[in-house]
């Protein structure tokens, strides 16, 4: 399989707080469970302010049964409504022994 073509554990879309690319194998398994709030205008409706917290955790091996190392990732992070469907996403993940910053436009909340 091209190396490229390998699955990727530490994306910006998986376990947040990883280098990308520094884990990669033939197979792949993660839980990731988020938690997205979105805060009240003064006027008691929805605002363009959002809050988002995660904890998971991943392991990548060579085939579907040696999942041996699992790495565990949380953090939290903002979002801002910008327009409709336009949204900016900064997220803090940390994880074993590293974090990183993440900053993204048009992400749905």
């Amino acid at each position: 399989m091209p190396y490229a073509e390998l699955s990727q554990l530490g994306t910006p879309f998986d376990l947040r707080g990883y280098t990308w690319g520094r884990y990669r194998d033939m197979s792949m398994l993660f839980l990731l469970s988020e938690l997205r709030y979105t805060f009240q205008s003064a006027g008691g409706g929805l605002s363009n302010h959002g809050a988002v917290a995660w904890v998971g955790t991943g392991s990548i091996a060579s085939d579907f049964i040696s999942f041996e190392s699992w790495l565990p990732s949380f953090g939290f992070g903002y979002r801002l409504q910008v327009q409709p469907r336009m949204n900016v996403r900064i997220d803090v993940g940390i994880g074993r022994e590293t974090s990183g910053i993440y900053f993204n436009l048009n992400e749905a909340f």
